[in-house]
Formats: C-alpha cells, sequence, structure tokens
C-alpha cells in the first residue's frame, strides 16, 4: 500500500516538472517569435526611412 503511494506521488510529480518543462519551453518560444516579429519590423520601418531619405536626397540633387 505504501509502495503504491510512493510511486504515485513520483508519477505525479514527474507530470509536473514535465508539464513545467514543456511551458517554459512554449514561453520561451512565443518570446523569442515576439522578439523576432519585432526585430523584423524595427528592419522594414528603417529600410523604408532609408528608402524615403534617398529619394529626397535625389529629388533635392
Amino acid at each position: 500500500e505504501e509502495w503504491y503511494s510512493v510511486e504515485k506521488e513520483e508519477s505525479i510529480f514527474f507530470f509536473w516538472s514535465f508539464w513545467i518543462s514543456v511551458n517554459q519551453l512554449i514561453y520561451k518560444n512565443k518570446y523569442q517569435a515576439e522578439n523576432v516579429m519585432e526585430d523584423l519590423i524595427h528592419q522594414e520601418t528603417y529600410k523604408s526611412k532609408v528608402i524615403k531619405e534617398s529619394d529626397e536626397y535625389e529629388e533635392h540633387a
């Protein structure tokens, strides 16, 4: 009877540690994906700004 309860506790512990690690992985990937998206947006706005400025420069020249 006691052996069974210990076994059960260990499986619950294993389940929780597994669940936590999976959630950390998902959270980390989500966070990285958001960062990548932000970087892309910054790059695009920077590119369009540079293109706009170079167009204005050519008009003045």
